[in-house]
């Protein structure tokens, strides 16, 4: 089940070209126009499936900042591409271990368990967004990246390095200020795809706070 998320993630990143060529593309005044929302976000207690991460009661922690561009237009949807930046990445109750020798043999032994630390980057994403209201944009997302943590993660035998599937929906709430309030929810693997011995994998549902800035680059 991964790999078939991961082959329509890469699938719909792949058809941004022809439909930008058979569909409206965005009007020239957009083009040009990025928006940089930066984010905080948290899950509580992972969940252990058979399919996705089997790596219970694990907490998660991000500070990121979601990027987009439009790339098409139609109506009151807009196609986004949208990678995702997430300096900081914390996953708790990371086991860490120590040497100990038994009988004149070297092993490995689990000392205490802790916060392991990483940062991320998911540069192949796409977002959907609906102009809802004049005052709500609804939005629904999908990324492929890695990040890179401290130490093996989830456990001894995995690695520092890991895959990361993302996906979900939210708002964006226009208030008094000109910068909306992003509110959304996604679901968040990480995952070394079967590269090291140990793969359990690492499920979070993640609920995040952001405040979105727009900037149109110069031509």
């Amino acid at each position: 089940m991964r790999r078939h998320l991961v082959v329509w993630v890469l699938g719909a990143l792949a058809s941004i070209p022809s439909a930008g060529a058979q569909g409206k593309l965005a009007e020239r005044g957009a083009m040009g126009t990025w928006s940089a929302t930066p984010w905080i976000g948290g899950g509580r207690h992972s969940p252990a499936g058979y399919n996705w991460g089997s790596t219970p009661d694990r907490d998660h922690l991000f500070l990121g900042v979601h990027l987009a561009t439009p790339v098409l237009r139609a109506g009151r949807f807009t196609l986004n591409y949208a990678p995702n930046a997430m300096p900081l990445i914390m996953i708790s109750n990371n086991p860490r271990y120590k040497w100990v020798v038994t009988g004149g043999i070297s092993r490995k032994v689990e000392r205490s368990r802790g916060p392991v630390f990483g940062t991320g980057l998911s540069p192949f994403g796409l977002q959907g967004e609906v102009n809802a209201s004049k005052s709500v944009d609804l939005y629904s997302m999908a990324a492929l990246g890695g990040a890179w943590f401290s130490d093996y993660m989830p456990v001894d035998g995995a690695k520092r390095f890991n895959f990361s599937i993302e996906f979900g929906a939210g708002a964006y709430v226009r208030m008094q200020s000109r910068h909306p309030i992003q509110i959304g929810y996604k679901f968040h693997h990480f995952s070394n795809m079967y590269t090291a011995r140990e793969n359990p994998g690492v499920d979070g549902h993640v609920f995040y706070l952001g405040l979105r800035w727009q900037k149109r680059l110069p031509r």
